[in-house]
């Protein structure tokens, strides 16, 4: 229960009488509605109507229960779920990690009633339904029932809403690490940047700081690691033989070659300079061949992708250098342990399977301090996947004499960084290469017939790039348009379905259709009563026609189920002062407002091509509508 809601409850306590809406909301500084939201909230959290209203305003009806939240507040703090949202992703990690609940001790753990339990379970099942799941109870144990599949899924989607943003917050790592160890790399890492000219966004930055934390703390207490071999000094950035120094000397401590190559790594991997890193051979094919199987299992067992070589690589020489400790009987302390399994269990799960196939590949024992360790890698890769996920991975295949490819990696890191990442760099066609680990493969001066037969390929002279930019714009935006689709079928589909489909050829008016489409959800269970009226107000504000479509929905997320009505009309519809042919009506439930605004954006951008506006608007069901939407 946060502050606003354990506020208003004092405010109602104290008072001998009721009190209307409106001085709440100003007492408390929100809206008259949001005040409505807290009251509906706070009655959730127990089997009594805490709060009531009457014509004169609000009151509370059972002062004891409305105590009782009060206490549990003050003792348990923030931290335990509060209402169904939190509850669900509480009850749902629990049991993708364990084979069976208590339902008594589940109950006791959430401060909850058996019976405000039982209601919780009911609203979750409903939610599990899109994956075809769902929570049964045999002798008051409860357990999640379906396909193996689909609870990898379930998992897939817990996983990317899991809260790792945290893992990379500057706030969170000086309380972990240490403000001054922290403000002291800051300061290194800002020269570096500075000295060097490099190109680190906010999320680079943060995740180059902790992964430099968690070498420093290693190096604190003299868990140096003296592999035998050592980098090639000509292969080492001279930005990170600076920042060697630099630790070496703020930090007294010893850095061994193979320590210096972690650095360079996780410069490369963070500075967009991973072509550099993949051309370069750090281990034997045995040990990549073996991280990955290790991927592959993890993609086979959560559907979880970590085949990124900005993952593959800092990850890689973590592992080697595990691998060289465990066989010398050594182990690192990590002073995050704790928080990353109790704040990140889903994550920490993972790791702990990773864990597993090292001890199967291997047969060394990892302790949790260093399943930690793992736990930090494919967090920070996951929060990297969401803020970047629409990013395309290329291929430069390009010769190495007269620094041709110099020149054409400067280009495209120069021109095109935005857009996309440089993942390999080669001189040949590699036949056994996975075509299908890129978005694009540029192909400079070197013949190749795939080139001419499949557009992932793009032929460019080396000579006047400058004049080939907009054709390499035009395939990267293609490649971009192809890869947005791809997403949109993955993650967007199942909102659409063909009771919510209309393909009309009779005149109708926008308050008709707009009626008929919301009665039709209403009739569904799929939106509350308040939602006509939501989406009026949101009418009223401007219209929600462009280019001959409208995108109706309301300003909030309280809708039961997230859906798209899709309504398509030769004839056209008024709307205010214009004409559309194409009417969305959106509803939004708290768990999918974050993938709103890029149905949003897709639709539009999707729609906007007039080859692909006419063929969908001659579509006769949602399947047709789907086919020529994403060709």
């Amino acid at each position: 229960m946060h502050d606003k809601l354990s506020d208003l409850i004092r405010i109602l306590l104290k008072s001998e009488s009721t009190i209307v809406s409106k001085d709440l909301a100003n007492q408390l500084k929100v809206s008259a509605r949001t005040i409505r939201n807290y009251v509906h909230e706070i009655n959730g959290l127990s089997d009594s109507q805490i709060i009531s209203a009457n014509n004169t305003g609000y009151y509370i009806t059972d002062r004891l229960a409305a105590t009782e939240l009060l206490r549990i507040k003050q003792e348990v703090g923030s931290h335990i779920p509060q209402n169904s949202e939190e509850r669900f992703t509480y009850i749902i990690q629990k049991l993708l990690r364990n084979s069976s609940l208590d339902s008594f001790s589940l109950a006791n753990e959430l401060y909850i009633s058996y019976t405000t339990l039982k209601r919780a379970i009911n609203f979750i099942n409903k939610r599990l339904n899109q994956w075809h799941l769902k929570i049964v109870s045999s002798h008051d144990q409860l357990s999640l029932s379906g396909k193996e599949y689909n609870k990898r899924q379930l998992f897939s989607y817990s996983i990317y809403r899991e809260n790792t943003g945290n893992l990379l917050n500057s706030a969170y790592l000086e309380k972990s690490f240490g403000k001054e160890t922290t403000d002291k790399l800051q300061t290194m890492i800002d020269q570096i940047i500075k000295k060097y000219d490099l190109q680190l966004n906010e999320f680079s930055y943060n995740n180059l700081l902790l992964h430099l934390l968690i070498l420093v703390s290693r190096l604190s207490i003299g868990k140096t690691i003296n592999q035998s071999s050592s980098p090639d000094r000509s292969k080492v950035g001279k930005y990170t033989i600076d920042l060697a120094k630099s630790i070496k000397k703020t930090f007294s401590a010893n850095i061994s070659a193979s320590e210096i190559q972690e650095i360079d790594i996780l410069f490369k991997s963070n500075a967009n300079l991973y072509s550099e890193i993949s051309n370069q051979k750090y281990f034997d094919k045995a040990f990549t061949k073996n991280i990955q199987l290790i991927i592959s299992k993890v993609s086979n067992m959560y559907l979880v992708d970590l085949s990124s070589v900005k993952f593959i690589q800092p990850f890689s020489i973590h592992l080697y250098n595990l691998l060289f400790r465990l066989k010398h009987h050594q182990t690192l302390r990590n002073p995050i342990k704790i928080n990353i399994s109790n704040n990140f269990p889903l994550i920490y799960d993972i790791a702990t399977y990773v864990a597993f196939q090292i001890n199967k590949i291997w047969q060394v024992k990892v302790s949790e301090d260093e399943i930690a360790f793992i736990a930090l890698h494919i967090g920070a890769e996951i929060e990297r996947q969401k803020h970047n996920p629409e990013k395309l991975k290329a291929e430069l295949i390009v010769p190495t004499y007269l620094n041709i490819r110099e020149q054409v990696h400067d280009f495209f890191r120069r021109n095109f960084t935005k857009d996309i990442t440089i993942v390999k760099e080669t001189d040949e066609t590699d036949n056994n290469s996975d075509f299908n680990s890129y978005d694009l493969i540029f192909i400079i001066m070197l013949q190749n017939e795939k080139s001419q037969t499949n557009q992932k390929y793009i032929q460019l002279s080396p000579f006047s790039l400058n004049k080939q930019k907009a054709k390499i714009q035009a395939a990267i935006d293609e490649a971009s348009l192809q890869k947005k689709k791809n997403l949109f079928k993955k993650r967007s589909l199942p909102f659409f379905s063909n009771d919510l489909f209309w393909n009309i050829d009779t005149k109708t008016t926008k308050e008709k259709i707009t009626k008929k489409i919301y009665l039709k959800m209403k009739s569904l269970g799929i939106v509350n009563t308040s939602f006509y009226s939501e989406i009026l107000q949101r009418e009223s504000m401007g219209s929600t026609a462009f280019n001959k479509i409208a995108i109706i929905h309301p300003m909030n997320y309280n809708s039961p189920q997230t859906k798209v009505a899709v309504l398509l009309s030769q004839q056209g519809i008024e709307w205010d002062d214009k004409l559309v042919n194409m009417v969305f009506i959106i509803s939004i439930s708290e768990e999918y407002k974050d993938v709103f605004r890029n149905m949003y954006e897709n639709l539009m951008e999707f729609l906007s091509d007039e080859k692909t506006f006419a063929k969908v608007l001659n579509a006769q069901s949602i399947d047709e509508f789907y086919k020529d939407l994403l060709l």
